[in-house]
């Protein structure tokens, strides 16, 4: 709070616009909070020797949602075969530990894949996920084409 006369007595706040409110003891012109929840509304009171107290403007704290992001759980996947990650639809900004830019991101080979995701309020949420892959398989018979007569055995 700044260009006010008089002492600060206490800050109020409250969630339904000072149809009830608490109260908090700090007498300084600043107040910090952290871990904001919910829309808040914060008020000094003010007073200025014999005067009267009053109220200063009351302030709007308006809480917005952090986005959604969920890459699931850490996942096996076959060597080379494509694997597609997807961030959400709740972001305007992507940004994958490898530099890509978009919703989605497709792996093929194992490694620890990251994004931060921001939405319109400048928000942000981070997420992590760990890909494992086998190696895929690649069966091979060791024959060569051949011909038999009718009823002659062949092992392959």
């Amino acid at each position: 709070m700044s260009d006010y006369t008089g002492d600060v007595l206490r800050w109020e706040f409250s969630t339904d616009d000072f149809m009830s409110s608490t109260t908090l003891t700090n007498t300084s012109g600043t107040v910090s909070f952290s871990d904001l929840t919910e829309d808040t509304r914060y008020r000094a009171v003010v007073q200025s020797g014999v005067c009267s107290s009053d109220f200063s403007n009351a302030v709007q704290i308006t809480i917005n949602p952090i986005p959604n992001v969920d890459l699931g759980e850490d996942r096996l996947i076959c060597h080379q075969t494509p694997f597609v990650l997807d961030a959400g639809s709740n972001g305007i900004e992507y940004l994958w530990n490898d530099g890509t830019n978009s919703e989605t991101l497709t792996v093929f080979s194992k490694g620890t894949y990251s994004v931060i995701v921001n939405d319109f309020n400048n928000c942000s949420a981070y997420d992590t996920i760990t890909i494992d892959t086998f190696p895929s398989p690649q069966p091979i018979i060791d024959v060569s084409d051949t011909a038999i007569c009718s009823g002659e055995a062949l092992t392959l």
